[in-house]
């Protein structure tokens, strides 16, 4: 993501970071949560999934519990977190989920990421 387009979201109220800036010309920093939201928000919106739709989830993610563990299971108008990915498939199956997505794996991505530009 750029930071033209991360700098549009958190401007228009798309996102907002967990940690407030100082001011004007000031660094923003993000805490890991919000780099992890951040990763999924641009992941749905890149799978086509409509703005409004990632804004609402993205407001459900930031007052969630933390940490950012578990699936989420997104039908045409609904997502709905689970801990446990068995639980998650069966919704899929019964509820006729359009698409699963395994946090763990976009914190696990965006670990990796981290690790490399620390090198």
């Amino acid at each position: 993501m750029s930071y033209r387009n991360l700098d549009f979201w958190i401007r228009s109220g798309f996102f907002t970071p967990s940690v407030a800036a100082d001011g004007a010309g000031t660094e923003r920093v993000y805490s890991f949560e919000d780099l992890a939201i951040i990763r999924l928000a641009w992941f749905l919106r890149e799978q086509g999934v409509e703005s409004a739709r990632v804004r609402s989830l993205i407001q459900y993610l930031e007052h969630r519990a933390r940490p950012l563990r578990g699936w989420l299971a997104m039908r045409a108008n609904d997502t709905r977190f689970f801990q446990d990915g068995l639980e998650a498939l069966e919704c899929a199956a019964d509820c006729g989920a359009a698409m699963l997505v395994h946090l763990d794996r976009v914190i696990g991505e965006l670990e990796r990421a981290i690790e490399a530009e620390e090198r």
